[in-house]
């Protein structure tokens, strides 16, 4: 697996069950025609499951990369000193032990099971800082009869301002943990500062949670700003896939769960299709409105994202 940087010329590689990231990054040389890259390791635990580049506006000469490892911490990377920015050193972690919403179960060395030893592992997905602030800045009108929605996304606008960056995940029982990152390529350095922003007890059925083992692709709902209504929801949708071939995409309204509401917030079902006969392997964003998924058996799905339904756009089979 490999993932480019959005804002400078590094990249990053693992492969499978691989506790070593590699960071590529271009060397200097005295050849102006060709083009160099050395590389840097960053070591885990235990093999690296995903990762995942910040993203961060072009030419902003900086970087963070977050890992998620087997042993099931999250750790966030950042260079210290920009004029090397190859150098990643570890800066931020999330530890799931330390926030469980309810018990999980243990192995007899103490360590929890179902992250350490079991096969359902659940990882921990992060909400790129570029999707959540498109969900909350687009040009909503406002309209005196929703005065109090206009509150709400006034809040949730400056806590995103705050803490730009956050991640969840999900326990074998459906329960939920969200966490929030402050202070992630601030300048000067500060010492980012990771805290618990809400646990939820029953967010989705325990039988959903295969669909959350994968990692998961965040993107803001661009059918709801396509949409012709006057209240539009500040919502996520998360694509998941679960290990036959199976895609499901959940919404997450963000003033639901991130706002004072007077229930239980819950991630709701908005479509469930078939596509492969296999399971899927990737799953890639092309476009604002279209993404792809190759299964294991060579076939490539590009999926069209549309007001009020999913379909196939192009399906290719290769071998």
């Amino acid at each position: 697996m490999a993932k480019f940087d959005h804002s400078s010329p590094m990249f990053a590689t693992i492969a499978q069950y691989d506790r070593l990231v590699t960071v590529w990054y271009r060397s200097k040389t005295t050849n102006a025609n060709q083009i160099h890259y050395d590389f840097v390791f960053l070591s885990h635990p235990r093999h690296v499951t995903h990762f995942v580049w910040r993203k961060l506006p072009q030419n902003s000469h900086d970087c963070t990369l977050f890992t998620m490892a087997r042993d099931g911490i999250g750790r966030f990377w950042s260079p210290v000193d920009l004029e090397q920015m190859h150098k990643l050193y570890l800066c931020a972690v999330i530890d799931p032990c330390q926030s469980l919403v309810t018990a999980e179960p243990a192995s007899e060395d103490g360590s929890i099971a179902h992250i350490d030893h079991g096969e359902d592992f659940s990882p921990i997905h992060y909400i790129g800082c570029d999707e959540l602030s498109s969900s909350l800045f687009r040009d909503f009108q406002h309209h005196s009869k929703h005065e109090r929605l206009d509150h709400s996304l006034d809040r949730m606008r400056n806590m995103v301002r705050d803490t730009p960056d956050l991640l969840f995940r999900l326990q074998s029982d459906g329960s939920l943990i969200f966490w929030g990152v402050q202070h992630l390529n601030c300048s000067p350095r500060r010492v980012p500062r990771v805290f618990v922003v809400l646990r939820i007890a029953q967010a989705i059925d325990a039988s959903d949670i295969t669909y959350f083992l994968n990692p998961v692709h965040v993107l803001h709902d661009y059918s709801h700003i396509q949409s012709s209504s006057i209240v539009k929801p500040v919502e996520l949708s998360l694509l998941a896939i679960n290990p036959h071939g199976q895609l499901r995409c959940y919404g997450l309204n963000l003033l639901d769960f991130l706002d004072s509401t007077s229930f239980i917030p819950r991630l709701h079902l908005k479509y469930n299709w078939l596509g492969h006969q296999h399971a899927i392997r990737s799953l890639q964003q092309a476009q604002n409105n279209r993404f792809s998924t190759v299964g294991v058996d060579g076939q490539i799905n590009i999926w069209k994202y549309a007001l009020h339904e999913w379909e196939i756009w192009c399906a290719v089979a290769t071998e």
